[in-house]
């Protein structure tokens, strides 16, 4: 079963400043027993969140266009975290070295890495958990009500350009678009041994230029 709930808000031009928010909510939930399916092990009679479930996410949009053709706008993403592949201690300590690196997996001043894979933790919560995923406290795991999720996340990108680089005044124009994703460099995860998406980290600080002629 699903739930999905959104809106948008938008302003008029106010003197070359624009502001739009599109905010929302996705609740997707399993109910069991599976019959056939994807789900290929014993039938499922328990109720779980789906790794699509996040409970809130937004976009907000502030841009800004000149009369003259320069413009630029800033992107701010916020996601609240979808479902993680693992919800339990002994889930991450069953994962590969490669697989508990990627989430920056911890026991104490233990931290594991793709050549070191952490086998055991006797510490006591929080003193362990994961740099990228929330790991509920013990005993409070629930697949449906509390399962663990990717860790919230702000994300910014900023782009800056001109629709007329010479000033022409004609219909050729030449134009130019600098973009900068994950302005910040926010290190996170979209999804974590994802059913059907596997995992996908964010992208890293990347800066891109553009160039163009309209005609």
């Amino acid at each position: 079963m699903g739930l999905d709930f959104g809106f948008r808000i938008s302003t008029l031009d106010l003197k070359g400043f624009r502001l739009n928010t599109a905010i929302g909510t996705g609740r997707l939930r399993y109910f069991g027993p599976e019959v056939g399916g994807l789900i290929f092990n014993a039938p499922l009679a328990t109720v779980f969140r789906t790794d699509s479930d996040d409970k809130f996410y937004q976009t907000t949009i502030l841009d800004y266009h000149s009369k003259k053709g320069p413009w630029a706008a800033l992107t701010w993403r916020y996601d609240n975290g979808m479902v993680a592949g693992v919800g339990t201690l002994q889930d991450a300590l069953g994962l590969t070295a490669a697989q508990q690196s990627a989430i920056g997996f911890f026991c104490g001043s233990d931290v594991a890495t793709p050549a070191h894979q952490i086998g055991e933790c006797s510490q006591a919560f929080p003193n362990y958990g994961a740099k990228l995923i929330r790991l509920p406290a013990p005993g409070t795991e629930n697949d449906d009500t509390n399962p663990a999720r990717m860790t919230p996340r702000n994300m910014f990108d900023l782009v800056v350009g001109t629709d007329n680089v010479l000033m022409t005044s004609g219909k050729n124009r030449i134009t130019l678009q600098f973009t900068i994703v994950n302005l910040t460099n926010r290190e996170a995860l979209y999804n974590f041994l994802s059913t059907f998406g596997g995992t996908h980290f964010v992208q890293p600080r990347t800066y891109q230029a553009k160039i163009g002629f309209s005609f």
